[in-house]
């Protein structure tokens, strides 16, 4: 795969003259390779960085501290710093405006290309319109991580992070824009990239669709507190893709590619022939970093096929030395290792559609319809799967909206752990960190709000850009 430009931040970024930029859009063929390196940028961000930021800034997971280095402990400890450059928060940064620096490069030079290759019009479209979600994908994760919560102030007027919809110029000031203004972009790219693309009932999962666009309005929606339009997007994905079984609930994590016919995967990056951070940093075979905190099971019934995904067994190919023993792990990023070699690999999820059961739910919920039993039928729907029983042999207890919203707090934790979303809803609902008692972290309560649930600056950013305002706290 291909990326156009390899830039890191903005004033560490390798600088490519405009007459090679639109030399190489000139050629169809690398206007695709651009559009198939754009997922490799998302890959590579999403693998490395925001996943494993999600999950160990929250209140799931484990650090192992003879194998893992130190930018890990700081970040699972809150004591990062800006002056770290070879891992948080600079490495997170410099791959997320990576996909942004390459978006717009496609944003930009698609429209002329469409005009010297008309035939290709539909496919050049496609790729533009990948371009507007990744980049509206870019801003929002980046956003959720270096800037506090859009509910922060009353209209997201706080700051934010630097909205490049553009090809910087050498002139161009970069600074960091307000919250509202960040996601501004956002639901504009995605209403673009929606309006480009059409349904399609066999749409592929590892490139971007009209699904897969409808599914993070949904989310954006949801952080935003729009619960009608969190509900309206919510829906139009759970009415055209339906949930996993239970029967393949397991193997839609550890044996990518199979079943896929009945995966209800929205948009998943394809692992193929790459190297997972994620699968390093959590196989126990290796020198493992990351494990699931020991409390984490209690919120699981023992009939839960959620379960299964927490034991590691050592298969009959591996060596001899870990036979006959079972392993506490984080296996959602374990791929079986008897796989072909085909399905020899991580794909880590961005959507699926037990999401938007979620996200349905808590906009039922706290929406003008403050519907608790259409919410509560959500919620069923989900735990059914998971005993692998009917709805209507599920019961909820709940008198009240808090109640409801309680349940599917634990419902998310039990579904979406481990998938990169458990720091942020702790932020979005202004909840405290509060880690269990078998944590082995030094910091086990972080009251909100504090300034150390979202990342500094990086020190080479600051000083190589008088713009740049330093998240407080930090200074």
């Amino acid at each position: 795969m291909t990326s156009v430009v390899c830039s890191c931040s903005f004033l560490d970024v390798e600088v490519v003259g405009k007459n090679t930029i639109e030399g190489f859009f000139k050629d169809y063929d690398s206007f695709r390779a651009a559009g198939e390196g754009l997922h490799r940028c998302m890959y590579d961000f999403y693998d490395d960085e925001y996943v494993r930021y999600a999950e160990i800034k929250g209140d799931l997971v484990n650090i192992n501290a003879v194998n893992a280095d130190e930018g890990i402990l700081a970040l699972f400890n809150y004591n990062i710093t800006p002056s770290y450059t070879s891992s948080f928060p600079q490495t997170l940064w410099k791959k997320g405006y990576i996909i942004i620096t390459n978006a717009n490069n496609i944003i930009t030079y698609g429209p002329k290309l469409k005009e010297d290759f008309p035939a290709r019009t539909e496919a050049i479209d496609s790729i533009v319109a990948t371009a507007h979600f990744a980049r509206a994908l870019a801003h929002f994760d980046l956003c959720n991580c270096y800037a506090q919560p859009y509910n922060y102030t009353p209209d997201a007027s706080h700051i934010g992070i630097p909205v490049v919809d553009k090809i910087p110029g050498f002139d161009d000031e970069i600074k960091r824009d307000p919250v509202s203004k960040v996601y501004s972009l956002i639901l504009s790219d995605l209403h673009t990239a929606e309006g480009m693309l059409s349904y399609k009932d066999d749409f592929d999962y590892y490139h971007v669709s009209r699904v897969a666009c409808d599914a993070l309005l949904a989310r954006v929606y949801l952080y935003m507190g729009d619960y009608v339009n969190a509900e309206t997007y919510a829906k139009k994905v759970m009415d055209r893709v339906p949930l996993t079984p239970a029967s393949s609930y397991v193997s839609m994590f550890r044996n990518p590619h199979s079943d896929r016919d009945i995966d209800e995967s929205i948009l998943r990056l394809n692992g193929a022939f790459i190297t997972s951070s994620m699968n390093a940093l959590c196989d126990p075979t290796k020198s493992i970093k990351m494990e699931p905190d020991p409390s984490i099971i209690n919120y699981y019934d023992i009939s839960d096929v959620r379960r299964e995904l927490f034991t590691y067994i050592p298969e009959s190919i591996e060596n001899e030395n870990y036979q006959g023993h079972e392993y506490s792990a984080i296996c959602k990023h374990l791929y079986y290792k008897s796989n072909s070699v085909d399905y020899y690999c991580t794909d880590p999820f961005v959507l699926r559609c037990s999401e938007m059961y979620l996200i349905h739910a808590e906009a039922l919920c706290n929406g003008p319809k403050q519907d608790l039993a259409g919410a509560a039928q959500d919620l069923k729907a989900l735990i059914a799967r998971s005993l692998d029983i009917t709805a209507d042999e599920v019961s909820l207890i709940y008198s009240s909206k808090e109640d409801m919203q309680n349940l599917i707090d634990r419902e998310r934790v039990k579904e979406l752990c481990y998938e990169g979303h458990r720091i942020f809803d702790i932020i979005r609902n202004k909840r405290n960190l509060v880690r269990s008692a078998e944590s082995n972290s030094t910091v086990k309560t972080v009251n909100y709000p504090d300034y150390r649930f979202i990342l500094p600056i990086g020190q080479l950013e600051m000083q190589a850009n008088p713009n740049m305002v330093q998240n407080e706290g930090y200074l």
